[in-house]
């Protein structure tokens, strides 16, 4: 399931979190595997069952390429 939500909802702003820089990111929950997409940068982190949330990056796209899954 794929959830769209606005970033910085929760979690304390520590040097380690990987703050949310642009719209369109993508973050896995390791816990739950919830994934959001980032709608708008608001300079928070992201956390679900109490971690912070891991950013999914796909390799560039080759020409005749399929598309991630998701």
């Amino acid at each position: 399931m794929i959830m769209e939500i606005a970033p910085g909802l929760g979690g304390k702003k520590e040097a380690r979190d990987m703050a949310v820089e642009k719209v369109d990111e993508k973050y896995r929950c390791n816990v739950c595997g919830n994934e959001v997409v980032v709608t708008v940068v608001g300079g928070g982190t992201l956390v679900c069952c109490g971690e912070d949330m891991e950013k999914i990056e796909y390799p560039e796209s080759q020409p005749g390429s399929l598309p991630p899954d998701g």
